[in-house]
């Protein structure tokens, strides 16, 4: 499982990043009143993003993925037709390789997700709004259903992170419960997922997106007539301290017409009642799902069990071993390259010695000194070595040559 966790992560970051990417490009065709983006096009900007999240992990220099970047830009201007969507999938495509740049820079590490998406949710409801203003019910599904994709992407990694950092801190632990543990909080997370996609599921049926369009053109009807309102009684003041002049009572006529319009009350009550009861059914479900963790935890009780005690002494729940497994520096990065290249140029002497687990890169430089053949440039290597292993330090490409000639 700690072999599969960091690509999920990665595939789980790729969509996370494709969600925010398809919201701000709708938006913006949608704000222009413009078609939609077409799924051909949504298809290949995907395309670029995974050609983008492959190589930042095979490429040790910038500029091997700059090429990557600029061919796929290259290849936009020829293949897409229309003049400015080109120019925003090139855009599209700097952004990526700015991304993938300070994924390299940062260690091939992937940062942790703290931060809520809240963003998304603004775009989702600039989006929904849009889209209920002008009537395109498309922008309607997208401002409503993509947020929640977000937000469903946000609990899993936190998830996967955690569960990622307990494995690491306890693989050297005997007797933690780790399955128990993994069931469990599994049963939690699938539970919200599965929440969320029955609340999707109910929307649909229920036509939440109509519903919702009712609802804010409502609101936004209301809004209109409380300000028409504000503004014939500020009129009637004025007519009134200057005389009864001026006064035509401009605006009622608009507001009598904007209150009588069918269906302004019974948008708002039928958004309500749907809203109320999809909250029931959520309600019912988690309900559900903490009576199934309750009975998965029971299982794991042992409090009414008799335990006797023949040796005496304590005993202890975890114990943690010393494990002397060999570190096969698995990986194409290139610290995890020079980490590599530094071990083998230094077992190349196991014939005149051997270095103890316990010996510091020191220790060794001293014995290499010692009992090697004089060929090989300890001081550099371990130089280069202790900054990789210990500090921040990214090798070259260069420099990795050079400590193979070492």
């Amino acid at each position: 499982m700690s072999s599969i966790l960091p690509f999920l992560r990665r595939l789980l970051r790729m969509i996370y990043q494709y969600i925010y990417v398809i919201l701000i490009l709708q938006l913006a065709y949608g704000l222009f009143r413009q078609p939609l983006v077409g799924i051909k096009w949504l298809l290949y900007i995907l395309g670029i993003l995974t050609i983008s999240y492959i190589f930042r992990d095979i490429c040790s220099r910038g500029i091997v993925l700059f090429l990557i970047h600029a061919a796929t830009g290259v290849a936009t201007y020829f293949v897409v037709g229309s003049v400015v969507l080109r120019w925003i999938i090139i855009a599209i495509t700097l952004e990526f390789f700015m991304d993938a740049m300070l994924y390299m820079h940062s260690n091939y590490t992937l940062k942790r997700m703290f931060d809520t998406p809240w963003m998304s949710l603004a775009l989702g409801v600039a989006t929904t709004a849009l889209g209920a203003y002008f009537g395109v019910r498309t922008l309607v599904i997208i401002g409503y259903t993509l947020p929640i994709a977000t937000i469903l992407i946000f609990l899993v990694s936190l998830y996967l992170e955690g569960l990622e950092e307990y494995l690491h801190r306890t693989k050297h632990v005997s007797g933690a419960p780790m399955g128990q543990i993994i069931s469990v909080n599994s049963i939690i997370v699938s539970g919200i997922m599965g929440i969320i996609l029955i609340v999707i599921a109910m929307g649909s049926l229920l036509h939440l997106d109509i519903a919702l369009a009712g609802f804010v053109t409502a609101v936004l009807r209301i809004i209109k007539i409380i300000f028409l309102i504000i503004v014939a009684v500020l009129g009637f003041i004025f007519s009134i301290l200057s005389g009864g002049m001026g006064f035509s009572g401009g605006g009622l006529p608009e507001i009598e017409e904007m209150a009588d319009e069918p269906g302004l009350l019974a948008s708002v009550l039928q958004f309500i009642i749907i809203m109320l009861f999809m909250a029931f059914m959520v309600y019912m479900l988690i309900r559900l799902i903490r009576w199934i963790v309750r009975i998965m935890i029971a299982r794991q009780d042992r409090t009414y069990e008799m335990v006797e005690d023949i040796s005496g002494r304590e005993k202890t729940l975890f114990t943690r071993e010393s494990v002397v497994r060999e570190d096969r520096l698995r990986g194409g990065s290139p610290v995890i390259r020079a980490r590599r290249i530094y071990r083998s140029r230094i077992l190349r002497l196991r014939a005149s010695f051997v270095p103890d687990r316990t010996d510091t890169t020191g220790d060794i430089s001293g014995l290499v000194e010692l009992y090697g053949n004089g060929d090989m440039n300890i001081h550099d290597l371990t130089s280069i070595y202790n900054d990789v292993r210990y500090g921040d330090r990214v090798p070259t490409a260069e420099e990795l040559r050079r400590m193979k000639k070492m």
